[in-house]
């Protein structure tokens, strides 16, 4: 039995298809990646047993929600990637390079430059456990030295 093309089994199994596709071209954190692999494919093995029960998705209010919930959830995680794509594409920090190795005051200034962008950038995008742990660097960064504050406004 094949759920109609706007029922939630769809939209997820169609998103589920979009996300394992992609996995493949993924080149860092490649651990994380077959892990997340994994779990979206025993999501994708459950939904298809799922539309198998007679009245599963029609009848029953709590199946009805959670397809609803798996969804949304799957394409809420699509939005977020794209969103946090187009701030790290945007912020400059790819094109960064690294940082100078030499002492000039000018590269010190670079090298700051270089990481408060960082850090910024890190504020926008990733858990709230990096986000929070990226406060604590710009933080000790600006406490460091009194230069480093003018660097960040600037």
């Amino acid at each position: 039995m094949k759920a109609p093309e706007s029922h939630p089994i769809s939209v997820s199994e169609d998103l589920l298809s979009s996300l394992l596709d992609g996995i493949p071209h993924t080149e860092a954190f490649k651990g994380k990646w077959s892990l997340i692999r994994a779990k979206l494919t025993e999501l994708q093995a459950q939904l298809t047993e799922f539309v198998e029960f007679p009245n599963s998705s029609s009848a029953n209010t709590l199946s009805l929600d959670l397809l609803h919930s798996i969804s949304h959830t799957l394409n809420d995680a699509l939005d977020r990637h794209v969103k946090d794509d187009e701030i790290l594409i945007r912020s400059g920090v790819l094109q960064d390079g690294g940082v100078p190795g030499s002492s000039s005051s000018s590269s010190k200034r670079e090298a700051v430059r270089v990481e408060l962008r960082n850090l910024i950038t890190r504020l926008q995008i990733g858990t709230a456990d990096s986000k929070s742990l990226a406060i604590d660097s710009l933080l000790r960064l600006l406490e460091a030295d009194d230069k480093n504050l003018m660097i960040a406004v600037a």
